[in-house]
């Protein structure tokens, strides 16, 4: 798993070079935890 920049478009319009990059790779992690009892029919 290696973050590596691609170039995905090119113009070299009007002797201007610009590129479109990908964007970088991002991974996450969301977690949810509720303190206390949980209120229901006892």
């Amino acid at each position: 798993m290696t973050d590596k920049n691609a170039i995905v478009y090119s113009n070299t319009f009007n002797f201007d070079l610009r590129e479109t990059t990908n964007e970088p790779r991002v991974f996450g992690l969301r977690l949810n935890y509720r303190f206390g009892k949980v209120s229901g029919s006892e």
